[in-house]
């Protein structure tokens, strides 16, 4: 076993009555020495027919008692339900019943119960994070640190803003605010918390004003480890108090979404479901979307693909499923043009049938509106998503660049500034400032077109549509050998691109394409 044992008893009840006076023990001793010389131990406990060879012991019933070991967290006591059935009229332990869990190796899942000693075990409790498919988020009221009693009201509406803002994405859910509220005011400690609410992620913050600024302070934490997922702070002008409270509600929930999908994803396979729900392939397969890749689209199409057959009416798998043809198509890497719009038209369609209210999803069948030149329609529907989640960057980014094609560039604008500023990590910022470049430069404005590329080209080269933008900028700002050279880098980068990009005239206005046209030629394009 390593830095393990495995004992054998004559009886259930032996066995949890020496392990809850193990753990007892070991906590006791704890709180008398320094945390570098603390022991804590997992314990799990299974009962079944075992094989003695020596001093070694096997069997199936082994091979579950260490599994739910792996699981416990330190400290903790795990029984099975066969242990269960035997334990449950003890006196003086009471149970936690965690439900079925998928063990790592075993074919069937076991029910799992946290067993530890206080009162009688007749009242079987149901921790509910692990009766939820997906992972639940509490919201703790913001800690108000301004030292104004007055101020209370703008921490407390600022918390429900967040809570709300969380819940226009339903790709988790979010417990409600009369639960999280009943912690205001105290000294909390996170894991008691996400447990007695359901939560497997607690985001908690502060807020301080001085002078005429305010900063909140917020910080997202696993509540399985403890540990932090995301911490940031969020400084303003007290210009407009409810604009503001608006605004930051806005960027934290447009942070802590991706933040909570790639935990998800990287969380240790100990705890990790095996049997992967719809939720979760669609996860694996949004985690893909952010590479921005023709390799990685695929990747992501193949897991959403697989979320569909598992619940054929999941909408965000459906929308999962079109998003990664709209990057094929936005890459010039599509071996059948038309066949790929109709593919992200059909899945489209699907996720706004199956979830009106779905913000991606329409946001996808807006694109594809945009790509089959029906930008009314793709107006529509990207302007649907914003309202949807007004908090979902992508939406607004998404809404900005349909808007440019559609001739209203400087409407596209505003949009894509919304977007860039509600989530400034964006792993796809680069294609986000890129579309920003691109409607200054519809606009006229080459100035800030060519400041929005250059920045971009600091951080990413990948996008060669950032090398076509950059190239017909660079033209109508009189910097020919540049533009060229723009154009040399966007063929190495992905050859036939520029190509394309000619052929499609995606534009609505034929003034917008003849202006983008022109530009290629006095860059030296000669198509």
């Amino acid at each position: 076993m390593g830095d393990g044992a495995l004992c054998e008893f004559s009886s259930s009840v032996a066995a949890v009555t020496c392990a809850i006076d193990i753990q007892q023990a070991l906590s006791a001793q704890n709180n008398a020495v320094p945390d570098e010389q603390k022991i804590e131990l997992r314990i799990g406990v299974n009962v079944g027919d075992v094989i003695v060879q020596g001093h070694d012991i096997y069997g199936h019933g082994v091979n579950i008692a260490a599994r739910l070991e792996s699981i416990a967290q330190p400290g903790e006591v795990l029984i099975s339900e066969a242990v269960f059935q035997q334990v449950a009229g003890t006196e003086d332990l009471s149970f936690v019943d965690l439900g079925e869990q998928d063990l790592k190796n075993i074919p069937d899942p076991v029910r799992v119960y946290r067993v530890s000693s206080g009162q009688n075990s007749r009242s079987v409790r149901v921790d509910v994070r692990y009766l939820l498919s997906k992972p639940a988020v509490a919201v703790l009221p913001i800690t108000n640190m301004t030292g104004d009693p007055e101020q209370e009201y703008f921490s407390d509406g600022l918390t429900e803003d967040i809570i709300t803002a969380l819940s226009h994405w339903k790709g988790f859910p979010v417990i409600a605010r009369s639960s999280s509220f009943t912690y205001k005011g105290k000294a909390v400690d996170v894991r008691q918390v996400a447990r007695a609410l359901g939560a497997r992620y607690v985001l908690e913050g502060s807020v301080r004003k001085a002078a005429e600024r305010l900063r909140v302070t917020a910080q997202l934490l696993d509540a399985d480890t403890g540990h932090h997922v995301w911490a940031d702070r969020v400084d303003r002008r007290i210009d407009d108090i409810f604009a503001v409270q608006d605004e930051i509600a806005q960027q934290i929930a447009s942070i802590v979404e991706p933040a909570i999908t790639k935990a998800e994803i990287q969380r240790p396979p100990a705890v990790r479901r095996t049997k992967l729900s719809a939720w979760d392939l669609y996860q694996r397969g949004n985690f893909y979307h952010t590479q921005f890749t023709p390799e990685a689209a695929d990747q992501a199409r193949e897991f959403s693909t697989r979320a569909t057959e598992v619940d054929p009416t999941y909408a965000p798998a459906f929308a999962g499923i079109a998003r990664s043809w709209n990057i094929r198509i936005m890459l010039g890497q599509t071996t059948d043009h038309k066949a790929a719009i109709a593919a992200s038209f059909k899945a489209a369609r699907h996720a706004v049938a199956h979830d009106d209210s779905d913000s991606f999803a329409h946001m996808t069948l807006g694109l594809a509106h945009m790509w089959s030149g029906d930008h009314d329609r793709a107006v529509a529907e990207v302007t649907r998503s914003v309202q949807c989640n007004p908090s979902n960057s992508a939406a607004h980014i998404v809404c900005g660049n349909v808007l440019d094609v559609a001739g209203r560039p400087e409407e596209g604008i505003v949009e894509l500034q919304a977007g860039i500023r509600l989530n400034p990590l964006n792993p796809g910022m680069h294609q986000s400032m890129t579309w920003l470049a691109g409607a200054y430069l519809n606009a006229r404005r080459y100035g800030e077109a060519l400041a929005s590329l250059e920045n971009t080209l600091l951080h990413d080269v990948s996008y060669p549509l950032t090398h076509v933008f950059h190239a017909i900028t660079l033209a109508y700002l009189g910097k020919t050998d540049r533009a060229e050279a723009a154009l040399s880098t966007c063929e190495r980068v992905s050859p036939g691109f520029i190509q394309k990009f000619a052929s499609w005239r995606p534009y609505r206005l034929p003034e917008d394409n003849d202006h983008m046209i022109e530009g290629l030629r006095q860059a030296g394009w000669q198509g």
